[in-house]
């Protein structure tokens, strides 16, 4: 996320903050309708899915589930 200029925020899963909006609970608070399509982009990136899913285009979590040893 920092390395695409984006913050994510240290949250529990079993814990999240009480925040009435339907954003992640990692995502900064206040960005504008661009800084929630770019953070969204960063984490989640743009990948296919099935046989179409590459790790590469899928940001942050594609990062994630590629060196965990996922498969997508």
């Amino acid at each position: 996320m920092a390395d695409a200029g984006q913050e994510y925020l240290d949250w529990k899963w079993w814990n999240p903050p009480p925040d009435a909006s339907n954003r992640f609970p990692a995502m900064p608070a206040d960005l504008t309708p661009e800084e929630y399509a770019a953070w969204e982009l960063a984490l989640d990136g743009d990948s296919g899915t099935g046989d179409d899913y590459r790790w590469e285009d899928a940001g942050c979590w594609g990062y994630a589930v590629h060196v965990t040893g996922g498969t997508n």
